[in-house]
């Protein structure tokens, strides 16, 4: 626009007087005018379509939100309403199941004063004793053989007379028995030299308490009786 002016200008300039021209400079500057104010209205046009838009877009989002929230709301409807139902179908089951059990109970009741009015009208029927006695056999007498037992005579053994004297050791002079008792039963041999310890005597025999094996004394215990004759050791 401004080219065309300037255009229109240079041309009245060249050919036009100079009233012309001054008239020319006051239409431009009328034009100029004019073109500011259009375009201050065109503005004005164009920020309120702006307005419009923007307006318009708030208002299709408000549509949108609307539509979603009244499909939910029909949802929420369509399941409150089956669910009124389920209640319904549940009443109607639980009441059908009232009236059987209120039947059944009829039922019960009736059969309970059958049975009393049964019990009351019963005869008590006591069958006859068999009063003839049976002839039972007598039990035969079982004889018993005669058992002959022979009891062993218990001899008692005569009592020891037994010293006590401090423990000490002792070492067979030859190879030489070994008894369970003073003059009794022997139990083994044991070589010459075989090292024991004692602590009693009795009538000639020593009690052995203990032996060395390896240098190691071992106790002969308490259920072990074992002696050997004094003349067969010596002291150490």
């Amino acid at each position: 626009m401004k080219k065309i002016l300037l255009s229109l200008f240079i041309v009245a300039s060249l050919s036009a007087s100079q009233n012309d021209i001054e008239q020319l400079i006051s239409d431009i500057t009328d034009l100029r005018y004019n073109y500011e104010i259009c375009k201050g209205k065109l503005d004005k046009i164009k920020l309120s379509q702006t307005y419009d838009e923007s307006e318009n877009s708030e208002v299709y989002a408000k549509n949108i939100q609307l539509k979603n929230e009244l499909v939910r709301l029909k949802k929420e409807l369509k399941s409150r309403k089956s669910s009124a139902n389920l209640i319904t179908e549940l009443k109607q089951k639980n009441s059908s199941l009232l009236n059987e059990v209120e039947d059944l109970q009829k039922v019960s009741q009736t059969l309970r004063d059958e049975l009393k009015r049964v019990q009351s009208s019963k005869r008590v029927v006591i069958p006859k004793l068999n009063t003839a006695v049976k002839k039972t056999p007598m039990p035969q007498i079982m004889k018993v053989k005669k058992v002959e037992i022979e009891v062993e005579e218990i001899v008692e053994k005569p009592k020891r007379n037994i010293k006590m004297f401090k423990a000490s050791s002792f070492r067979l002079l030859n190879d030489a028995p070994i008894y369970d008792a003073p003059n009794g039963e022997i139990l083994e041999n044991w070589s010459a030299k075989t090292s024991f310890t004692s602590n009693q005597n009795s009538d000639g025999f020593i009690k052995i308490t203990g032996y060395f094996v390896d240098g190691k004394w071992v106790p002969t215990g308490k259920d072990r009786s074992m002696w050997i004759e004094g003349s067969k050791v010596i002291k150490r």
